[in-house]
């Protein structure tokens, strides 16, 4: 268990230990080099930030009520339905992939490649500089056949695939070799936990009523199976009784089933009536509510709903 949670733990002791050792180094160093390395650890803090906005919105929005609502109408098809009527979500995760944030991001990531490089220039040896003009010729011309592949050949697979081949590898070689600066390799850490390890983070906690629903629910079935299972075996080997006609429980399930989707799809439709409602008052939290999409999620809905009460009427 020990392994396991060191296992889990190292990406964040890997961020604490970088964020530690670019503090030390703004406070003992130059008047660039603390810049360069208060922007180094920007990504860091914009992940603080975006995870807290998003755990809060998530909270705001009722995303762990409706969880624990959809568990009460139906524990197993919440867990185990593909349909949008689960409690598995995305929830606010993609907020770190907003279009403007994740260019001030590469900007700033950018521009700590550019300081990287002319410090290799000035400081690296011969052939760390001829090294990593030869990486950067390939990774340009990888760019390029890229997107030349991409725009112009679009049937033609191969090219697109040979630039980005190309690109990923020599990208990856710039990497290592701007990595030996300090800075650099700290907004290399940072950036990439902004864009992997902060969002699974946030995925993973809005799903945490799922993932220990599904828990609970394995461990409920396998004991039942060990107790029934066992009761079933022994008693067909012993005896034969007669079979019972199971064509009325069934229609109880049937209808129990109906009654608790028709009781989900009513709480549904009263959420995204409070979404819009929100939206419209401009209430907080719900400010990027598209009204006409949650408008015609609801009608869908409310058509099912009407459907199944006629069935349920018949």
């Amino acid at each position: 268990m020990g392994t396991v949670l060191r296992i889990i733990s190292w990406p964040y002791r890997l961020v604490a230990k970088n964020a530690v050792g670019t503090i030390d180094e703004i406070k003992g160093n130059t008047t660039l080099r603390k810049l360069l390395n208060s922007m180094a650890l920007l990504p860091l803090g914009g992940s603080v930030v975006m995870f807290l906005v998003a755990i809060v919105m998530f909270i705001i929005n009722n995303g762990f009520g409706q969880q624990i609502d959809l568990l009460k109408t139906g524990w197993w098809d919440a867990i185990s339905s593909s349909s949008q009527d689960t409690v598995w979500t995305t929830g606010t995760s993609g907020y770190f992939y907003n279009m403007w944030i994740s260019i001030a991001v590469g900007v700033v990531f950018l521009a700590l490649t550019v300081f990287a490089a002319i410090d290799l220039f000035k400081e690296g040896t011969t052939g760390r500089k001829i090294a990593f003009t030869i990486c950067g010729i390939l990774l340009l011309g990888g760019v390029g056949t890229l997107v030349f592949g991409l725009v112009a050949l679009v049937d033609a697979v191969i090219v697109p695939m040979i630039g980005l081949g190309v690109t990923v590898i020599t990208g990856i070689c710039c990497i290592v070799m701007l990595s030996m600066n300090d800075y650099y390799l700290s907004s290399v850490i940072n950036t990439i936990f902004f864009f992997t390890i902060a969002p699974f983070t946030v995925l993973i906690i809005e799903n945490l009523i799922g993932i220990v629903a599904f828990v609970l629910a394995l461990v409920v079935m396998g004991i039942a199976f060990m107790i029934f299972g066992s009761t079933l075996g022994s008693g067909s080997s012993t005896s034969s009784a007669p079979a019972v006609s199971s064509e009325d429980p069934m229609k109880a399930r049937e209808r129990k089933k109906k009654q608790d989707r028709m009781a989900q799809l009513q709480n549904e439709i009263d959420q995204h009536h409070r979404s819009i409602k929100g939206h419209n008052n401009k209430e907080f939290g719900y400010f990027y509510v598209d009204t006409k999409v949650t408008a015609n999620a609801a009608a869908r809905k409310q058509k099912e709903l009407d459907q199944l009460r006629a069935e349920m009427g018949s």
